[in-house]
């Protein structure tokens, strides 16, 4: 496994278990903190940090009271784009509390800053 890959996946590793946790910040990590990051699912596309954190916050278990399951995040392919940039392709398993899991297919473009891998655009389905 080559260095870029590893970095990615030991920083999806770690939102992932902060997710598990219940720790909204922890998971908001892996994405930039910038105004162009971009969320995008089948409701549509959210754009900037903040307003990925806001659309994140109420499903979290310290709003909710409900555990948030555990989350799972699988690296399938990671192409380097160069030295900054890599496109990631994953795949998401959240096992429910009631023992249902979800899972789907996700791309990522990450960007690297100050040593960090960080998500720029989440494409979720």
């Amino acid at each position: 496994m080559n260095a870029t890959r590893q970095a990615i996946a030991k920083a999806m590793d770690d939102s992932a278990a902060a997710w598990t946790a219940g720790d909204l910040d922890g998971f908001m990590r892996l994405y930039e903190d910038a105004p162009t990051t971009r969320y995008i699912n089948a409701h549509g596309m959210v754009t900037g940090y903040a307003a990925i954190r806001a659309a994140y916050a109420p499903r979290f278990s310290a709003a909710t009271g409900k555990p948030m399951g555990k989350l799972r995040l699988e690296l399938i392919d990671v192409q380097q784009l160069g030295p900054q940039h890599a496109f990631v392709i994953g795949r998401y398993h959240l096992a429910q509390p009631d023992g249902s899991e979800a899972t789907g297919i996700t791309t990522l473009l990450f960007h690297a800053r100050d040593g960090q891998w960080h998500i720029v655009v989440d494409h979720t389905s």
